[in-house]
């Protein structure tokens, strides 16, 4: 009796395991399919040439940010469309991208935009 008891806690915590992983397995799926939303939005913004300054991106050690940054826009459900919006894209130098990582600058935020998200 006393060896199927410990057999069942084996099973159980094997159990809770292998759920934990398949959830962060299905999570990194959704979230690496939210980051190529955001990137296709992204993508089709800086092709109509709207970012002001985009000439500066990839020469000038200048980069397009995202004001509200993607892993934000995950986290708190915030449509790609809006991530990807010419509003919430800006070109700023790379060093200074490199110091906001996935912070969001409240204060450059358009809040008519994300109204209702932040």
């Amino acid at each position: 009796k006393n060896g199927f008891l410990n057999m069942r806690r084996v099973c159980d915590k094997i159990d809770k395991k292998i759920k934990h992983t398949t959830h962060l397995t299905t999570l990194n799926k959704v979230k690496r399919q939210y980051r190529v939303d955001c990137n296709r939005e992204t993508q089709r913004t800086k092709k109509q040439q709207q970012v002001k300054d985009i000439h500066l991106v990839d020469k000038y050690n200048y980069n397009l940010n995202h004001i509200v940054s993607v892993i934000y826009g995950f986290y708190n459900n915030i449509p790609p469309v809006l991530i990807g919006h010419v509003n919430n894209l800006r070109v700023i130098p790379k060093i200074d991208n490199i110091k906001k990582g996935s912070s969001v600058d409240f204060n450059c935020v358009d809040k008519d935009l994300f109204k209702g998200y932040l």
